[in-house]
């Protein structure tokens, strides 16, 4: 299924992210609160929306230091085109919880730089990674 990836403002992405956080405990677990965002300084907020119906299908963000923040997908492949996109946008670094997550990142050619334990006691490990030179 291919995603329909559009810039929104940081008031629209935090507003969708805070819906999808609320209705999804997936979601939710896996992204930083958006009250938390709002402090950040994003340079690209990414929107994507599937099907006839535009239904919401997934974000990011892209920090002004090109930091990939805040990936999250609800359709199959959208979260593929999010990283491509965002990649494509400038993303150069980011930090991810755990070997599924690293893995996957791995295969957009973003490379493990450093790894920490994670703040919580047998929580997995934290990967900082960044792609390019």
């Amino acid at each position: 299924m291919q995603c329909n990836i559009r810039v929104v403002n940081k008031a629209h992405f935090l507003s969708m992210l805070g819906i999808v956080q609320r209705m999804s405990k997936v979601v939710a677990a896996n992204t930083t609160p958006t009250h938390e965002v709002e402090e950040v300084d994003l340079e690209v907020c990414l929107l994507a929306r599937e099907g006839e119906k535009n239904l919401y299908a997934g974000s990011c963000a892209i920090t002004y230091d090109h930091e990939l923040i805040l990936l999250n997908s609800l359709c199959k492949g959208c979260g593929k085109e999010l990283v491509v996109e965002a990649i494509g946008r400038g993303a150069t670094h980011l930090n991810c919880f755990g070997e599924a997550l690293r893995d996957y990142y791995a295969g957009f050619g973003f490379k493990v730089d450093r790894v920490e334990a994670n703040y919580f006691e047998g929580e997995p490990p934290v990967y900082y990674m960044s792609i390019g030179e």
